[in-house]
């Protein structure tokens, strides 16, 4: 085959650094290779990932329109290359982002390390984190590691998966340590978070606020909402409601990045129960992605006894335990 690989090296770098403008030049250089070579499935899966992160993560105007267009990217590819590893990698982030089908993502995602794709092995382990099965995430993490030993993603995984496991102090001294080497986005959120749950809401604004400045806008949900929920804490109730607000802005526009799941945390965070589940429920009507996060996420503890916290669970499709 006469591609030029420079090219598909270069855009897969450019996948990897995880911001909006970098994911604008690896789709660029997907869709040139695809000009060259119209069966090269790698690029498909570029053109694939990058639909599925905007839905995903960078604020997508039209969020289930760019999912659905990642599976036809992810299916094309496959259609070119059915071993090809890294689509079905995309293929088990689609599932399990828009369809919460954890069973239909984790056999693909099996496929996906059948085949011999790196890839796999990370998606493998968000599968079982977002399900809380955590011993088992923090032994697809060793699997991660031995396969892919530089990985820069397993480190801030291990730190979310410890502080779940109750293992607190190494969980934010592997995440410091992650902050130091990569200086990457979800080391300071996976960090604030955990001052967050854990009552230090000063060291969690410091920390989430550093993180929000990596942010395209400082826009970033997620973090977003842990800051509301911080700054509510400290008793800083303009800088929380103002938060809010940009959250709500977010969702009225019908923008991804899923700001009702954020507003439900952020509600939950407050004590406002009535309002936590009513914006569960707009999350789940909009299917917004980060409704992968409602078995394990600390601020939703006060729901669990609610009758329509188990309901969605059921809705969204957890499953007890996935087969290993």
């Amino acid at each position: 085959m006469r591609l030029s690989k420079p090219q598909w090296l270069k855009a897969r770098h450019s996948l990897e650094d995880y911001t909006p403008e970098k994911m604008k030049i690896a789709y660029g250089l997907a869709q040139e290779i695809i000009l060259e070579d119209s069966t090269y499935a790698n690029a498909y899966y570029i053109l694939g990932y990058h639909h599925l992160i905007n839905a995903v993560w960078f604020g997508s105007k039209a969020p289930l329109e760019d999912l659905k267009k990642s599976k036809e990217f992810f299916d094309k590819g496959l259609q070119y290359d059915p071993t090809n590893g890294l689509c079905r990698a995309g293929l088990s982030n689609y599932y399990l982002f828009y369809e919460w089908n954890f069973v239909k993502a984790e056999e693909e995602i099996q496929k996906s390390i059948q085949y011999g794709e790196l890839r796999g092995y990370l998606s493998a382990v968000i599968i079982k984190f977002y399900n809380g099965e955590f011993d088992e995430a923090e032994k697809r993490l060793k699997k991660l590691k031995e396969v892919d030993p530089v990985s820069i993603y397993h480190d801030y995984i291990l730190g979310r998966v410890w502080f779940f496991q109750g293992k607190t102090e190494q969980a934010k001294k592997i995440l410091r340590e992650g902050i130091s080497l990569y200086n990457l986005i979800d080391y300071y959120h996976s960090l604030g978070k955990i001052y967050l749950n854990t009552n230090d809401y000063q060291l969690a604004i410091s920390t989430l606020e550093k993180g929000l400045d990596k942010a395209a806008n400082r826009i970033h949900p997620a973090i977003m909402a842990d800051l509301a929920i911080a700054y509510y804490k400290l008793g800083k109730q303009e800088k929380s409601l103002e938060i809010e607000k940009t959250l709500e802005s977010i969702y009225k526009k019908g923008e991804g990045g899923s700001p009702a799941f954020f507003l439900a945390q952020i509600a939950s965070g407050k004590n406002d129960k009535v309002k936590a589940f009513d914006w569960l429920d707009k999350a789940y009507q909009l299917r917004e992605t980060e409704m992968v996060w409602l078995k394990i996420e600390p601020q939703f503890q006060s729901l669990k006894s609610d009758i329509r916290y188990s309901e969605l669970l059921t809705k969204v499709g957890f499953p007890t335990v996935l087969i290993n």
